[in-house]
């Protein structure tokens, strides 16, 4: 770190900053698990007023697209977190094509997120980064008992322009 283009040892109330600074996985789970990225997928849950993505760092015992996304369903009760999938939502099947496009399909219940477009975005958002964290996944498509997610436009508006290749 530099202040004013200089480097320093401290700051003038004694802040060390002459050391070195790595990212900190401030939320690695379980409790107690060691804070780097080593061997951990990132998750995404929210938190208890559905307001924003919570990142976790999780140990998998798969890395696998379909292993993280199943373990989003059951978020660390003790660390206040929710899913994003609504109740009884399944994982029904997470392959990924020849082409770099993970294909998630969800079960009918996915479609109780449409009456609230910013909760069903976050879920979609929590879907295309948990998968595109694994190596030869380019692009995700979304899918509802094997058909192509209808969102509103609300929903697809809260995304990035070409988070979905089948929604450009």
């Amino acid at each position: 770190i530099l202040f004013n283009g200089q480097k320093v040892a401290k700051l003038p109330n004694g802040t060390a900053v002459d050391e070195v600074y790595t990212k900190a996985l401030v939320n690695a789970q379980p409790k107690g698990v060691p804070t780097t990225a080593d061997g951990k997928v990132q998750l995404y849950y929210t938190n208890a007023q559905g307001q924003v993505l919570v990142p976790v760092y999780q140990a998998l015992e798969t890395n696998t697209p379909a292993a993280a996304l199943a373990q989003m369903l059951k978020p660390d009760a003790d660390g206040g977190l929710s899913s994003l999938l609504p109740d009884g939502c399944k994982i029904l099947s997470v392959t990924v094509e020849s082409d770099g496009t993970a294909k998630v399909d969800l079960s009918k219940d996915f479609e109780a997120l449409s009456d609230t477009p910013s909760i069903q975005t976050m879920a979609i958002k929590a879907i295309l980064l948990t998968c595109r964290q694994f190596d030869g996944v380019e692009d995700v498509d979304v899918l509802v008992e094997g058909q192509p997610l209808e969102a509103n436009v609300a929903t697809m508006a809260g995304l990035d322009s070409g988070a979905l290749n089948t929604y450009d």
